[in-house]
């Protein structure tokens, strides 16, 4: 289906982390629905083969999270990593966070998920990165961690708030 279809149906939005994905389902106007999702994925010290299984067993944890909530779409950052200019080989970059790139499997995962998740019928739609953590945390952390003390079990990061974001970009709407 296009962009516009999958817009009328829920979507499970991610932020990709070093050692964990961030997740929030939103509706189609862009707003979060129940409680935020946490799926470890910790590939330190680990074989080659162990990090696949790790990684296939996370991404199929997180299609079945999506089909059982409804979502007929799984929106995530385009963090491609493979143009020379940005991410890991800019020199303007971090030394912190070419560390965590570099820890992150971006390419594996992101073939990975797009391949299982057209096995489980649910769509990648992959979203344009900039400023979003940023305005996940000038926008929505507060109005959503002030939701999660309602909820005591409920722990809201600024990595779900930038779910959020990513979500919202999904559908065609503003950060804030």
């Amino acid at each position: 289906p296009g962009l516009e279809t999958l817009r009328k149906f829920r979507t499970l939005a991610i932020d990709m982390n070093g050692n964990h994905f961030a997740c929030w389902i939103l509706n189609p106007d862009g707003n979060p629905v129940g409680q935020p999702a946490t799926f470890e994925l910790d590939l330190t010290n680990k074989t080659a083969g162990q990090r696949d299984a790790l990684l296939r067993h996370t991404i199929s944890r997180i299609l079945r999270y999506a089909q059982d909530n409804g979502c007929l779409s799984i929106s995530i950052e385009n963090l491609n990593f493979a143009c020379e200019s940005e991410g890991r080989e800019s020199t303007q970059t971090s030394k912190r966070l070419r560390r965590i790139i570099t820890g992150m499997p971006t390419a594996q995962f992101r073939d990975r998920l797009v391949a299982m998740a057209h096995a489980s019928s649910v769509y990648v739609v992959a979203v344009d990165p900039a400023y979003t953590s940023r305005w996940a945390k000038e926008h929505w952390a507060t109005f959503l961690q002030e939701r999660g003390k309602k909820t005591p079990r409920v722990s809201v990061t600024g990595h779900h708030a930038a779910a959020v974001v990513i979500g919202r970009r999904a559908y065609g709407h503003r950060a804030r």
